[in-house]
């Protein structure tokens, strides 16, 4: 970190407005340097760093736990199984003879002839499962920056736009005396990168999300 807590408490506008304009680039590359370095520090969590995991966020520790559960056997499914394979000598002879024929696969010479397995998820030409009923869109709002985060100038509608993400949004509209019924009102919200024409600075706007809390939850 180049500035200290206290350095930074002492900086504001009008200190910023007082420096010549070497001076106040050199502030802005210290500060830009500090900056990417807390959002590194940010990201780190025991899997990418050398922390501990008793220092992730809760929900990640909860996430790994449950993960962890479903990998783990149940020891009474365990017992259940062994029982079933005791019960009959005509599966324990089947049993020992498919474990026979798996040597046999097994072996060097049929080793490349066998099928390889397929890999998790879901596979190439599958069906998919999303929605299949498609709203007609009733209209488009697309979300821009409206000033530049570099250099303040005013981002107006002659700036480049790159659309990035988007989301429907399904309202239900009532009637009223004139018009008596329920209406379904779909928007598509489209979000994006602004580009400034004064600096070149691309400015991205993306749809607002809400914030974990340290216990897990919304806020």
């Amino acid at each position: 970190m180049h500035l200290s807590r206290e350095e930074l408490l002492k900086i504001d506008k009008q200190f910023i407005d007082s420096l010549p304009g070497k001076s106040a680039k050199e502030l802005c590359l210290l500060a830009l340097d500090d900056l990417k370095e807390l959002h590194e520090r940010l990201g780190q969590n025991s899997e990418n760093s050398s922390m501990p995991p008793s220092s992730n966020f809760p929900w990640a520790r909860f996430d790994a736990d449950a993960q962890a559960d479903e990998e783990e056997p149940d020891e009474e499914q365990v017992e259940a199984t062994d029982i079933e394979l005791d019960d009959s000598d005509e599966e324990s002879a089947e049993h020992d003879e498919n474990a026979d024929r798996s040597d046999q696969q097994d072996s060097p010479e049929n080793t490349d002839d066998r099928p390889k397995g397929n890999k998790p998820g879901k596979q190439p030409g599958a069906t998919g499962h999303g929605r299949t009923q498609k709203l007609p869109v009733h209209d488009t709002i697309i979300h821009k920056a409206g000033t530049c985060s570099a250099c303040n100038l005013e981002l107006d509608e002659t700036c480049d736009f790159t659309a990035r993400t988007g989301h429907y949004v399904v309202d239900i509209e009532v009637g009223d005396a004139t018009g008596p019924g329920i209406e379904v009102i779909n928007t598509k919200h489209i979000y994006g990168d602004t580009t400034c024409g004064g600096c070149g600075h691309v400015n991205r706007l993306m749809p607002h999300r809400l914030e974990k809390t340290k216990t897990g939850g919304l806020k």
